[in-house]
Parts: structure tokens; sequence; C-alpha cells
């Protein structure tokens, strides 16, 4: 889980987060983010990502915390927007 410095509304139903809670889904060539609160799920590191999944070696919690981070990036609330899928929004 990551805590977010301040609330973030998410523009389904109205969804208000404070932090984001997540499981780590490691199929042996990718790593992906599937968050517990909303319908969505994104990739922390496979082949097309800088580091690869392949670079990465064994990963650790504070690691997958920090590019999750990374992935969402400044402004978490449109990117998890972005990747709420249709049938949701």
């Amino acid at each position: 889980m990551i805590q977010l410095s301040s609330p973030i509304t998410i523009n389904i139903r109205s969804i208000t987060l404070s932090s984001i809670d997540y499981n780590l889904i490691d199929n042996g060539s990718s790593v992906r983010a599937t968050l517990k609160q909303i319908p969505v799920s994104f990739v922390l590191w496979d082949s097309n990502t800088t580091p690869t999944y392949s670079s990465m070696g064994d990963w650790t919690q504070a690691q997958a915390d920090a590019r999750a981070k990374e992935v969402l990036g400044a402004d978490p609330s449109s990117k998890i927007t972005s990747l709420i899928p249709p049938a949701y929004k």
C-alpha cells in the first residue's frame, strides 16, 4: 500500500481514497498491481518497461511501492481514472 500525501477523488461512483491498496501479481514475466478498491490494474515491470522485469530480479515490496508511485505519476487520480473500464464509468 502507498500512502497519498492528500486524498484523491476517482470518478467512479465518487470514490475518495486516502491510500491506494493493491495486490501484486507476478506471473514470471511481469508484475501487475491490482487495486483492491476499484477494478483497475497496471504494469509495474515487464519486458517493455525500464527497468525490465528480468533486470529487477528479486524485487522488494518497497521497490514495488516506489514503482507504483512512479507509474501513477504526479496526478494519480487522472491516471487511475484513465484505467477504469468503460462499463464502470
